[in-house]
């Protein structure tokens, strides 16, 4: 145990890099410092222009971003605006590492893990110049709003939201002769149709699966079965873990099921890179997948979805519930820029109904601000994607809290020995509660 521990210790300070969690000795920020007059950001920098960068982390949003930074730098004759991309595994470790030489770019892309970079001196708050613009916050989805508000300070503005689906291949539904999968299903039926499936594909040796709920992505994944079982991640006060709760046991059991029986792809497989759940499904291996609306842009233009044998539908309901984990990134500014104004033109730009409408025809993204959503709609020939955003209004916030960067590591790492049959769901869930809580109960003295 011991040697796990330390094993976990050292990939924690790898990914979380020199920001700490728990840093008790943190400066206060300074909330007196007055934002310019939007009039008066460039006014006395006509002579040269302001260089600033956006960091993010997605190649397939690159091309829709960069149209909207090309058009900010049309309306603003005296700031340049760059887009720096850095892929998924290495941009936090990136960030924290830039964090530490005082070197970050000027603009970056946030999710849950914002209080561990507030606690880290990395932000500022946008209150006065949500204030001073008078930004309407209620134009924005308020989940994902309510996601970067922290101890009654805005943070970030919003940019998108996630929600989490059901991705069948209506090609291989046809040839096995099994109904397609309907709005309002329960799981009951998808074990039904996945169990015909089965049966019919285990017969020809097609080397097919009926399912793919991914056992390593906690969003597109087991959050959502936790959740729908009537369990809990962490309390709505963030003040403790609920992987002593039964439904959340029965979260992992039911997945566990999935992968035993034969009826999902197994677990050596969906948590290889090249062979997950969207990788099987885009291959046309699978029958259904539990997949992320990060993905339709991707989606749409697959092969599968250009024969129009893509089927798009709400997860089904267990025990009544298909909740959908709902995520959404948003637009920040470093406390160690030295245009912070500037900035903060860029940000309001992007999330600006011209910022979102582009996200919107783009396919990139669903965007925060609610009347954009219906172009998002128009941006897709190839699927459907209004289940994807009737998921939104069933969503739940992602569960998050004081040091959810330092409690995550631990849920991935026992869920990884739930599912690879090292550990039963119960042990996994009781060794979580006693670590997370742990850390909780640390942090909130």
């Amino acid at each position: 145990m011991k040697k796990r521990i330390a094993l976990l210790t050292v990939i924690f300070l790898l990914i979380t890099g020199v920001i700490g969690c728990d840093q008790k000795d943190k400066k206060e920020h300074d909330d007196t410092t007055k934002p310019a007059a939007s009039n008066e950001v460039s006014k006395d920098k006509s002579d040269k222009k302001v260089e600033i960068t956006l960091a993010i982390w997605d190649k397939n949003q690159e091309a829709g971003i960069q149209k909207v930074l090309d058009k900010f730098n049309e309306e603003h004759s005296n700031i340049q605006a760059s887009l720096e991309v850095t892929p998924w595994n290495n941009y936090w470790t990136k960030l924290d590492v830039a964090a530490g030489a005082g070197l970050t770019a000027d603009a970056f892309w946030m999710n849950i893990y914002l209080p561990k970079y507030i606690k880290g001196d990395v932000l500022i708050p946008l209150d006065e110049y949500i204030k001073r613009d008078n930004i309407d916050m209620t134009n924005y989805i308020e989940p994902i709003s309510k996601i970067y508000n922290y101890d009654g300070k805005q943070w970030a503005m919003p940019k998108g939201v996630d929600s989490v689906f059901v991705a069948y291949n209506k090609e291989l539904f046809d040839k096995y002769g099994v109904e397609y999968p309907q709005e309002g299903w329960t799981y009951e039926d998808m074990l039904e149709k996945a169990n015909k499936l089965k049966k019919a594909m285990d017969a020809d040796g097609s080397g097919t699966y009926a399912i793919a709920v991914s056992p390593t992505n906690f969003q597109s994944g087991y959050y959502n079965f936790i959740l729908q079982n009537k369990g809990e991640i962490i309390s709505d006060d963030s003040t403790e873990s609920g992987f002593n709760k039964p439904g959340t046991v029965k979260g992992y059991e039911r997945i566990l099921e999935l992968l035993k029986s034969g009826l999902s792809a197994p677990y050596t497989t969906l948590s290889s890179p090249d062979t997950g759940t969207d990788a099987l499904y885009y291959s046309g291996k699978v029958a259904m997948a539990y997949m992320g609306s990060w993905s339709t842009s991707v989606l749409e233009s697959c092969d599968l979805a250009k024969a129009g044998n893509v089927g798009i539908v709400q997860m089904p309901t267990q025990d009544g519930v298909n909740t959908s984990i709902m995520n959404g990134l948003g637009y920040c500014i470093s406390s160690l820029s030295e245009h912070q104004d500037e900035t903060w033109e860029l940000i309001k730009f992007l999330t600006s109904e011209y910022g979102n409408e582009v996200q919107a025809t783009e396919g990139i993204d669903i965007p925060a601000m609610k009347s954009a959503q219906p172009l998002y709609q128009n941006a897709f020939k190839n699927i459907d994607i209004m289940p994807i955003i009737n998921a939104t209004k069933t969503g739940h916030q992602f569960p998050t809290g004081n040091c959810v960067a330092e409690w995550t590591p631990i849920i991935i790492d026992y869920t990884a020995q739930i599912f690879g049959e090292i550990i039963s769901p119960k042990e996994g869930c009781d060794a979580i509660y006693k670590e997370m809580q742990e850390i909780i109960d640390k942090n909130n003295k």
